[in-house]
């Protein structure tokens, strides 16, 4: 009788901390960072956050327990923004366990500024548009690419970021918050991470070192940056704390 493939099942962390550094030394074989290795190392042995069997996860619970698990790890007082907020899942989810928390969510919601393409998958530009979602007073959005709206909004928000949540899925969009937004970020910060790295080990994001992973490194690297990773998900989502 021939054996049903387990399918979304959680690997573990010896099958990822082997085949993760193989995978990103095949992309980069001539730039890979020892920071890099380092990192990948450290994500590896940290437990997943996850729901379900092991052996069958359940994706949709498994991202709401994520990013209701995550917020767990803010440890200072200031802002909360997510950039990427399309219909406003997550930040609904965060709000089920911090009801009146004021979070500020920046997005276009005219779909991607540009092609994005994740290895099996492909959007093009204008994929992923959405209405702006309905949402309590405390939740703040501001409409516009990021480039247009970071630097007006902080003329009116001065203080240090406590969470910051990354799902833009592009590099150049990922790129553009952290730069934007580097003096904002302060040692405790909680950078939180959607498309980040392939922990699930799928086709479907094969080319995760061109996207958030690529944005991050740079920004580490150009502004003199150190971070600590603290959680990550059995799929693609990781979350870091801000050493300086």
């Amino acid at each position: 009788m021939k054996v049903k493939k387990r399918i979304r099942q959680v690997k573990s962390k010896a099958e990822l901390k082997y085949l993760i550094p193989i995978d990103i030394k095949q992309k980069k074989p001539t730039t890979v960072t020892k920071q890099e290795l380092e990192m990948i190392d450290q994500l590896c042995e940290l437990d997943p956050i996850f729901d379900g069997d092991p052996n069958k996860f359940l994706i949709l619970e498994s991202r709401i327990k994520w990013q209701q698990s995550v917020i767990d790890f803010v440890k200072i007082k200031g802002i909360w923004a997510e950039f990427g907020v399309r219909e406003g899942s997550s930040i609904g989810w965060l709000l089920d366990k911090k009801p009146g928390t004021v979070i500020h969510g920046f997005d276009s919601w005219e779909g991607l500024p540009e092609n994005w393409e994740t290895g099996a998958q492909k959007w093009g530009k204008g994929s992923m548009a959405a209405a702006m979602p309905q949402f309590p007073d405390n939740v703040k959005l501001h409409k516009g690419w990021f480039k247009d709206t970071i630097t007006p909004w902080k003329e009116h928000n001065k203080g240090p970021i406590a969470y910051l949540h990354i799902d833009s899925d592009l590099y150049s969009s990922a790129k553009c918050v952290l730069e934007g937004l580097n003096d904002m970020i302060v040692p405790g910060t909680l950078i939180v991470f959607d498309e980040f790295c392939n922990f699930r080990l799928s086709g479907k994001m094969s080319k995760w070192t061109e996207g958030e992973w690529r944005a991050l490194h740079e920004w580490l690297v150009d502004y003199s940056r150190q971070v600590k990773p603290v959680a990550r998900s059995c799929m693609y989502q990781a979350a870091f704390e801000v050493i300086n």
